[in-house]
């Protein structure tokens, strides 16, 4: 059993906590067959549809920002439709814990401020 958090493709929909316990409780998450995206800097593997592109699920812009933002190679990248994020997977290959503090900032309320530019620009936008 691993605690993790689901992320909704619908923007309106709250960041969620989750026990994810086994194989088909992570394919409910995510509407389907399962593929892995790691995010090594922060620790953490997101769940994501395998055919979700192919199926035109919605975009998540808060799962792909945050790979995104972790994972520059990924900057042209998009993910879809819900997305399942626990820790990275052990030495034998199972799932981990989501870290603890990244868990209490995704789940907790707040007001924040995004500054952005483009790539190789001088401007940020707010």
């Amino acid at each position: 059993m691993v605690q993790g958090i689901i992320i909704p493709a619908d923007n309106t929909a709250p960041i969620r906590a989750a026990t994810l316990d086994s194989l088909e409780d992570y394919q409910r998450a995510v509407d389907g067959w399962i593929e892995a995206v790691d995010i090594p800097d922060l620790g953490v593997t997101m769940y994501v549809n395998e055919e979700g592109l192919v199926r035109d699920l919605p975009f998540n812009r808060r799962a792909t920002f945050l790979w995104r933002f972790h994972v520059p190679q990924a900057r042209d990248a998009r993910l879809v439709g819900d997305v399942a994020v626990v820790g990275l997977t052990d030495v034998d290959g199972e799932n981990t814990e989501l870290p603890k503090d990244l868990r209490q900032r995704l789940l907790e309320w707040g007001i924040y401020r995004v500054r952005t530019r483009e790539h190789g620009g001088r401007q940020w936008h707010e």
